[in-house]
C-alpha cells in the first residue's frame, strides 16, 4: 500500500494500535456500513479511493 493512502501508516500507529483500529472498524461495518461515513477522514478516503473498501467487503463475504 502507498503510505500516503494508508491512514494508519501516515498516523504512525504501532502494530498493536493498528490491530485495535481494524477491529473497531470491523465492528462498525457489521453494525452498518453507513456508520463509517460519520468519520470524516475515513469518509474522504473512501470517496477518494473506493477500490480497497470494495475489495475488503468482497473478501469479508467469502
Amino acid at each position: 500500500m502507498i503510505p500516503e493512502r494508508n491512514l494508519m501508516e501516515g498516523c504512525g500507529l504501532t502494530p498493536n494500535q493498528q490491530s485495535k483500529w481494524i477491529s473497531v472498524i470491523r465492528e462498525m461495518m457489521h453494525e452498518g456500513p453507513r456508520i463509517i461515513l460519520r468519520l470524516e477522514k475515513i469518509r474522504k478516503a473512501i470517496i477518494a479511493y473506493p477500490e480497497p473498501l470494495m475489495w475488503y467487503l468482497q473478501q469479508d463475504e467469502d
